[in-house]
């Protein structure tokens, strides 16, 4: 089990708090709040009991079925692509998606990239001691998910518990979306390609995941503006293009809510036409159902306003309790940026409710971007004037320098987004967007790059522990600019107690970071890793099929 990117979780592809963010933006209407997650199961494993007794259910389940025969249909006309093979789905409980994410994390465990990625957030402090990464994880999964699709079994699942009414079918048209994407893109060929030119890149997943969630979420949310109009057609949606520069700035939606994010403009939503009967839906309706939406969203965001008062979005979903300000920013912020960064980078950086081009994400599935940076800065994919691919860094061994009884343990990427994490020094706890919005919306405002992050143009870190408590790391970093590598060398820190030896010369930059290491061992590591640094461009992803 693997939560792409980031956090070394590979194949799974989870949410926390996607619908209850759009709704309480107050710009894109939403039915419902649904949690979601699409699991990837390694092919070379047998499948485990618990799957075997999950797939059965969807030969039997007439509800998952019944919900999803409508659904189908609306996804194919949003997507303009027909399912090539029926996709099996189920109702299940938490019990059994328990046993379906422990199943899961047995087959895919990777022990020593865990580790890796453990020793490394704490070294660079962005966990705290005591922290487990994995749990924290497993945790949020397991509390907040709503449904899931696994493209090893071609199958969906939907949670009963949080499968009411708009949300049910909100989930099942997130979920259509990855099946039919996947008969059509192939994800566990991309997960293999992906394995095969760079397993251990967690960047680089998430740029893929960026591609995968953005756009079941893009179509999401067509499909919620359609679910307003009591009964319009999927294929009534098609004025929701928000590329239309024509469209006047004076007839956008007039509300506090219109500006809360200048991703999504108000023209996006006033310049559409939706026709339920034959009759064309007058803008200042439009407006007030908008609005209407808006304010019952906020009234029911305004229990959690405190994290930890009541983390289950007024009792309608996670019930166990999710307190998102004790998740750390490296696992909270990707998996939510994934969903709405990913959606606007398939729209170039335009929004979240414009219609990417049939042509881009054919595009964007079969070359998927090869960085953070790419996702953030959707220029540096789309305009092949500023195209920039990462930049894949090496640097050489010091086991021989650290000593007897230490070990490697792995090697990751951090990347443009967790370099700004990693480097952003505001706390959202204290300083969140709106003090009237839940804790979770206030980080999607927050700006995914800093200025030591916006430089960025590849690095490696890689891990040592000696198996008695000492532990080290090497981080190695080329930027765009000299003044780039000086931005982030300015910026190095590391947890509690931890010692930091620093190279800079020219664009790179090499920071070692020991827990209970001789700051003389570090700084000859140090030299050895500046003297050895070696760079090289990305390879392509070869897919084949």
């Amino acid at each position: 089990m693997h939560i792409p990117v980031i956090v070394n979780i590979r194949s799974v592809f989870p949410i926390a708090v996607l619908s209850v963010i759009i709704a309480s933006c107050a710009q894109a209407p939403v039915a419902g709040r649904a949690r979601e997650v699409a699991v990837a199961s390694n092919p070379a494993k047998e499948m485990a009991p618990i799957k075997r007794e999950i797939l059965k259910l969807t030969d039997t389940d007439t509800e998952a079925n019944d919900l999803a025969r409508a659904s189908s249909v609306e996804v194919e006309n949003l997507r303009k692509l027909k399912f090539r093979d029926p996709v099996k789905k189920a109702m299940i409980d938490k019990r059994q998606l328990s046993a379906f994410l422990e199943a899961d994390r047995k087959e895919e465990s990777d022990p020593d990239s865990e580790r890796a990625d453990q020793l490394a957030f704490e070294l660079f402090g962005m966990l705290k001691p005591g922290q487990d990464l994995r749990k924290i994880a497993t945790d949020l999964m397991s509390d907040d998910v709503a449904g899931f699709y696994d493209p090893r079994l071609r199958a969906l699942f939907l949670l009963k518990e949080h499968a009411k009414g708009g949300n049910a079918k909100q989930t099942m048209v997130h979920e259509l979306c990855h099946a039919l994407e996947d008969q059509y893109y192939h994800f566990l060929d991309v997960e293999q390609a992906l394995d095969r030119v760079d397993k251990n890149n967690n960047d680089r997943r998430f740029a893929w995941s960026a591609v995968c969630e953005g756009s079941a979420t893009l179509l999401m949310f067509r499909w919620q503006i359609g679910a307003m109009f009591d009964g319009a057609k999927a294929e009534q949606i098609e004025e929701m293009d928000a590329t239309d520069a024509e469209t006047d700035a004076e007839t956008a939606v007039e509300s506090d809510t219109a500006d809360l994010n200048d991703d999504m403009n108000a023209e996006d939503v006033t310049d559409m036409s939706m026709d339920a009967d034959d009759e064309q839906v007058d803008e200042d309706e439009l407006t007030s159902m908008i609005e209407e939406i808006a304010n019952e969203e906020n009234n029911n965001s305004t229990k959690v306003t405190n994290p930890k008062a009541d983390a289950g979005f007024g009792g309608e979903f996670g019930r166990a309790g999710v307190d998102y300000a004790a998740v750390p920013p490296i696992v909270l912020r990707p998996i939510l940026y994934r969903y709405l960064v990913g959606g606007s980078f398939l729209n170039h950086g335009s929004g979240w409710l414009a219609k990417p081009s049939l042509a881009d994400l054919d595009y964007a599935f079969n070359n998927p971007p090869r960085s953070s940076e790419q996702v953030l800065h959707p220029d540096k994919y789309w305009n092949p004037d500023l195209r920039d691919e990462p930049i894949a860094v090496r640097t050489a061994d010091v086991t021989d320098i650290l000593g007897k009884n230490w070990k490697k343990v792995g090697s990751n990427v951090l990347g443009e987004l967790g370099v700004a994490i990693w480097t952003d020094d505001s706390d959202p706890a204290e300083t969140p967007a709106d003090k009237s919005m839940p804790f979770e919306m206030s980080i999607i405002f927050k700006q995914t790059s800093t200025i030591e992050s916006e430089g960025w143009g590849g690095d490696l870190y890689t891990v040592y522990e000696n198996g008695a408590g000492a532990a080290a790391m090497v981080f190695a970093s080329v930027s765009d600019r000299e003044i780039d590598a000086k931005q982030i060398h300015a910026a190095l820190h590391g947890g509690a107690g931890i010692k930091i030896a620093s190279r800079i010369k020219g664009d790179r930059v090499v920071a070692v970071f020991g827990r209970a290491v001789d700051a003389s061992i570090l700084e000859r590591i140090a030299d050895r890793s500046m003297a050895t640094f070696e760079t090289q461009p990305t390879a392509p992803l070869i897919l084949r099929h």
